[in-house]
């Protein structure tokens, strides 16, 4: 039998159960689902339930679509592949559709202040990776969702104060820290019938594809893909990129990236790129070049299109990962083949 998709409700709050294990209040029948998964970010949840001949009483869906306070899961077979905050729904009695439409878990922390000083400038600094943890576990001291946490530090030191009377929100303090040095995510799974909600946190978040291990993401066009959109952008595209660091007017700290191999063919494709929280100059080199490496030429981000029942299924991959893609069609009829 096919794997289908399921959609299951639990509540936002965490009061000691198991999110899932007794807690289910509702699993609904959504029609027309679009879900998106994002690094760094969070992807977005879509779907109508048409309630005309629906018991809706026994399925309880008032209380389990209703927004702020519950929690959607997407279950593709036995593997949670998404999941995510209701944060609006809309009814139509014309057409008796319900719409909601829900955001990935780390949008809770878009509405999560920091409203008492959290000070890392300590000794030498602390660990960007485990500043970021830091401040989910200082906001899931005040009000839990059961978050759980698998996160590596990358090695570095930063001296950060987050003041309390700014009351920025964890997840812009965590977005911003991590632009610079990490990698981060909420992820759902599901073990013994378990439904849980992981941070992850580290350098770089994803499988790298290679020939010689048995991970063998391969995308192929004819094959696999039933479409892809293949866009190219030089508005995006720096070959000189200037990092501006901490420091203002003549002491700000400047670090210069130059692709010399990209100006033979290119002209030249002037960006800056802002670290204003960087103090220390061989940092601010090192992200300088980073940056400038993803952008020295028209950066690409292909979008393919595969169904989630063929090689490689949904479920066995994850936002992040790194895919071998091989094409041969009428824009390239000699053939394409990239990691």
């Amino acid at each position: 039998m096919a794997n289908e998709f399921r959609y299951l409700i639990t509540n936002v709050k965490y009061t000691g159960s198991s999110p899932y294990d007794g807690s289910i209040i509702a699993e609904l029948p959504f029609t027309n689902v679009n879900f998106t998964n994002q690094i760094n970010s969070f992807g977005t949840f879509q779907g109508d339930l048409l309630l005309s001949g629906l018991n809706t009483a026994n399925l309880n869906v008032l209380n389990g679509t209703q927004p702020g306070k519950t929690i959607l899961w997407v279950l593709y077979g036995t593997s949670a592949v998404w999941s995510g905050v209701i944060w609006h729904r809309e009814w139509n009695s014309e057409n008796q559709i319900l719409s909601i439409t829900a955001q990935e878990m780390m949008s809770l922390y878009q509405h999560r202040l920091i409203s008492t000083t959290q000070d890392f400038s300590a000794g030498s600094g602390t660990d960007p990776v485990a500043i970021a943890k830091s401040l989910l576990q200082y906001t899931e001291a005040l009000d839990s969702t059961n978050l759980q946490y698998s996160t590596t530090n990358i090695g570095s030191l930063v001296k950060k104060t987050y003041n309390g009377y700014e009351l920025k929100s964890v997840y812009q303090a965590i977005k911003d820290l991590g632009q610079n040095y990490f990698d981060f995510i909420i992820k759902p799974s599901q073990s013994a019938g378990v439904l849980t909600n992981t941070s992850q946190a580290q350098a770089t978040i994803g499988t790298t594809y290679s020939n010689s291990t048995s991970y063998k993401q391969i995308l192929e066009f004819p094959g696999n893909l039933v479409s892809y959109i293949y866009p190219e952008d030089a508005t995006a595209a720096a070959n000189t990129l200037y990092g501006l660091g901490y420091g203002a007017n003549s002491t700000k700290y400047i670090a210069v990236y130059t692709d010399s191999a990209a100006l033979t063919t290119y002209p030249l494709l002037q960006k800056t790129a802002n670290y204003i929280d960087v103090t220390d100059l061989a940092t601010l080199k090192g992200l300088t070049l980073g940056e400038g490496n993803a952008i020295s030429t028209p950066p690409l981000t292909m979008q393919a299109v595969i169904p989630p029942y063929v090689n490689p299924t949904l479920g066995n991959y994850s936002v992040g990962d790194q895919f071998r893609v091989i094409i041969k069609d009428d824009l390239f009829p000699g053939g394409f083949d990239t990691s």
